[in-house]
């Protein structure tokens, strides 16, 4: 049988630059996002499907022409109307059938346009479909090879790691408990495999990708012996209250940073989306990591519908006091089988005549107070607020000292800061692509 799996296609010879959506500003990140997790995970377990990451439309029609048993798609809401498209080009092509997944298959609308719906992760799904066992959960291999416009050159290379995936909590703005209810992990020997790839190919910092590292002890704290263990710096994506119950033993590690949803600093819109955090855990956080010279990268979404056009001016400012290293701006968006979605639509409407705007950049619902233009000038004016060049700088000097705290030396610190450009240039030399599978 033969199964192609992709993503959407891609406008353009680039790829998506992620931070030019959050630092407008000439001096800031560069990193194009040429890879799937998703899709990598599902190769790197299942070899004989074969994936396009991010195509050129053109490409997606030339590999159509190969015919297909079976054409799958992995996608968001935003991303709907690229893959109407592409699935209508595969059934007119001769597809056999038509598999949809990832988190725009949520959609009933999404849902409609497939033969098949994958909810969740679904490497064992697929394969029992295929009339495969896994003997267990291979971690794919991920990197980017981030830079620093206006430099010449990539400045770092990161890993991406998950160790664990799906969420027990039920924040009412998120899908993941509809996505992935059940949080379960993938196994050390795997993490154990993909962390000893990267040492040896030398990627030294790594940012695991979690919902809410931390949450099982056991399998964290062994995931950090490993860590240890191929002596790789790291960050992670986690709760503000898992972070600081775990902060004092993170700080005896290569830790760099955490990355938090903060979401709001408005208590009441917190409690609306039942958050379950408190707007002093966030301030604590701060201030310890701060004190313990590691950044923090924040997560935040504005326009609760108590919000009006002065009072989220004065959130961004509130924000900017507590000099958060960069943050990511969205505006609060209903999706479906969300709880946020049942109580926007019933009580203010939602527009859901364009999907594309289902990207955390537009206002989808209609808001008592704020309108879609002035939301617009908001976020804009938050990202040039927040992640300006005066900020980006202290965000990179931080990092600095972080090495510097790590390592007990300014010297070594500027001597390890150096090889990165060095190791980002030999990679992008040898290995245009990184295998799927460590």
């Amino acid at each position: 049988m033969k199964i192609l799996f992709t993503t959407p296609f891609r406008d353009s010879a680039n790829h998506y630059d992620w931070f030019a959506d959050h630092s407008p500003e000439p001096f800031r990140l560069l990193g194009f996002m040429p890879y799937s997790l998703g899709l990598r995970a599902i190769k790197a377990n299942i070899p004989q499907i074969e994936i396009m990451e991010f195509p050129l439309l053109e490409e997606y029609r030339q590999k159509l022409a190969q015919g297909w048993d079976v054409v799958g798609f992995s996608f968001y809401t935003y991303q709907t109307d690229k893959i109407a498209l592409m699935a209508d080009m595969a059934r007119k092509a001769g597809a056999g059938a038509l598999w949809g997944g990832n988190y725009g298959a949520l959609h009933p609308a999404a849902a409609g346009l497939f033969d098949r719906v994958f909810e969740g992760y679904s490497e064992e799904a697929i394969a029992s479909e295929l009339g495969l066992k896994l003997p267990r959960i291979v971690h794919p291999v991920l990197y980017y090879r981030l830079g620093i416009k206006p430099l010449p050159f990539q400045v770092q290379l990161l890993g991406v790691i998950q160790t664990s995936r799906g969420c027990l909590r039920h924040c009412s703005f998120c899908q993941t408990p509809a996505f992935a209810p059940q949080q379960t992990v993938i196994p050390i020997e795997s993490l154990d495999e993909i962390l000893a790839w990267h040492r040896a190919h030398g990627v030294n910092w790594i940012m695991v990708m979690d919902e809410n590292f931390g949450v099982i002890k056991s399998h964290s704290e062994a995931f950090l012996e490993l860590v240890e263990k191929h002596g790789l710096y790291w960050s992670v994506m986690t709760r503000a209250d898992i972070a600081l119950k775990n902060l004092d033993t993170w700080l005896q590690t290569r830790l760099m940073g955490i990355g938090v949803g903060i979401e709001s600093l408005d208590q009441r819109a917190l409690d609306a989306w039942d958050k379950q955090q408190s707007t002093e855990t966030i301030r604590q956080l701060i201030s310890r990591l701060s004190h313990a010279k590691r950044y923090l990268w924040g997560y935040y979404v504005f326009g609760h519908e108590w919000a009006t056009y002065e009072s989220t001016l004065a959130e961004i400012e509130d924000l900017y006091k507590l000099g958060v290293g960069i943050v990511q701006f969205g505006i609060i968006t209903p999706f479906v089988r969300t709880p946020l979605y049942a109580d926007l639509k019933n009580r203010f409407g939602i527009d859901e005549s364009d999907w594309s705007r289902f990207d955390l950049k537009h206002l989808v619902w209609k808001h008592p107070n704020i309108s879609p233009d002035q939301m617009q000038k908001l976020r804009r004016y938050a990202c040039e607020r927040h992640n300006n060049p005066l900020r980006f700088s202290s965000f990179l000097w931080q990092i600095f000292n972080t090495y510097t705290h790590i390592n007990r030396s300014r010297i070594k610190a500027a001597t390890l800061s150096a090889s990165f450009p060095v190791k980002a240039f030999i990679h992008r030399k040898t290995a245009k692509k990184p295998p799927f599978a460590p």
